[in-house]
C-alpha cells in the first residue's frame, strides 16, 4: 500500500500555480529523535508531498531552523504547522527567521490514523525517501496487526511521548497523594473538635448536675427551727 503510493521523484521544484504548506516536527537535537519538514499541496482532491528532509542528533535547533527557512522560503510559505510545544521552543525560534508556527489541532497519533486511508485510497503522492516508506510501512503492519493506538505511531516517535505521558502519571500521582493526605488531615481536625467539644459538654453537664445535687441538699425546709 505505502510503496504504491511512492512517485517517480526525490523533490518536486516549486510550481508558481501551487499553494504550498509546511509542516514540521521538531526536536530539541539532543535525545534519539530527528528533526524533519515536509512541503505540501493540493492537487484536486489529493495531496502531493513535494518534499521531505530530516536533520537527526545531534544538531543545534536553531541551525536546523535555519536551513529549513531557506527550503520554506522557496516554497513561498512563510508559516509552518507542527507539535504543541511548552516553553515557547520552538515557535520563538521560528519567528526569529520570520516564520509562523501554528500548533496542530490534531496529535500525531490521530494524523497517522487518518493518513492510512488516504494511502489505501491513493489520495497522498510521497516522494522517494526510503526512511520515510520505511516508517509508513511499520505503521502499516502495525496497525494491521491490530495493536493499540499508542502504537501506530513510528518506534522512533514514541520514546518522548512516552516519558512525558510518564512524567504526567507520576505528578498525578503525586497530587492524587497529597490531596488525599490532606484531607485525612482534615478529617483528624475535625475529629479532634469533636472530641473536645464532647468532652466540653461532659464537664459542663456534670457540674451543673452537681451544683443542682448541692442545692437540693442546703435549700431550707418551711418547717426546720429557727
Amino acid at each position: 500500500m505505502v510503496e504504491a503510493a511512492v512517485g517517480d521523484y526525490v523533490e518536486l521544484s516549486p510550481a508558481a500555480s501551487c499553494r504550498y504548506h509546511g509542516f514540521v516536527d521538531p526536536s530539541g537535537g539532543n535525545g534519539g529523535d530527528a528533526f524533519t519538514v515536509a512541503i505540501s499541496h493540493r492537487d484536486g482532491d489529493g495531496v502531493v508531498i513535494d518534499a521531505v528532509r530530516e536533520r537527526r542528533p545531534p544538531f543545534s535547533p536553531g541551525d536546523v531552523i535555519t536551513e529549513f527557512r531557506s527550503l520554506l522560503k522557496s516554497y513561498r510559505t512563510s508559516t509552518v504547522t507542527g507539535d504543541k510545544w511548552a516553553g515557547g521552543f520552538p515557535p520563538e525560534q521560528f519567528a526569529k527567521h520570520g516564520i509562523s508556527y501554528e500548533s496542530a489541532a490534531k496529535t500525531k497519533c490521530d494524523a497517522y490514523v487518518e493518513l492510512l486511508p488516504l494511502l489505501n485510497s491513493g489520495g497522498v503522492v510521497l516522494p522517494r525517501n526510503d526512511r520515510l516508506v520505511a516508517q509508513l510501512v511499520g505503521l502499516e503492519r502495525r496497525t494491521a496487526r491490530g495493536t493499540g493506538r499508542d502504537n501506530r505511531r513510528p518506534l522512533a516517535r514514541r520514546s518522548r511521548r512516552s516519558r512525558q505521558r510518564g512524567g504526567r502519571r507520576r505528578v498525578a500521582c503525586s497530587q492524587a497523594r497529597l490531596r488525599h493526605f490532606a484531607g485525612l488531615d482534615r478529617r483528624l481536625a475535625h475529629w479532634r473538635y469533636e472530641a473536645q467539644h464532647a468532652l466540653a459538654l461532659e464537664h459542663y453537664r456534670r457540674a451543673l448536675d452537681g451544683r443542682q445535687h448541692l442545692g437540693r441538699q442546703r435549700s431550707p425546709q418551711a418547717d426546720d427551727p429557727i
